[in-house]
């Protein structure tokens, strides 16, 4: 899950997914499928959830706070544990 407030963004975002690929790969799960969750859109600047969404097309918008996008997260997770 990635924090997708805006201070978090651009290369320190990409640096953190970056780091999150790294130890999967160490621990022997770097192919485990995933799916990227960006939380806190609710106090992200839109302009920076749209730019995290280009780079990564796959990846569900959230706000745990107002609820927003959760039934997306829904069925992501359906989808992905009815391909298992």
């Amino acid at each position: 899950m990635l924090d997708a407030r805006g201070r978090h963004l651009g290369p320190g975002a990409l640096d953190q997914i970056t780091t999150v690929h790294g130890v999967l790969h160490e621990i022997g799960a770097g192919s485990v499928r995933e799916l990227l969750v960006l939380n806190k859109i609710d106090v992200a600047p839109p302009e920076s959830v749209l730019a995290l969404q280009r780079v990564h097309p796959d990846a569900v918008a959230v706000s745990a706070v107002t609820g927003a996008g959760i039934n997306d997260l829904r069925a992501a997770l359906a989808a992905r544990l009815a391909r298992r």
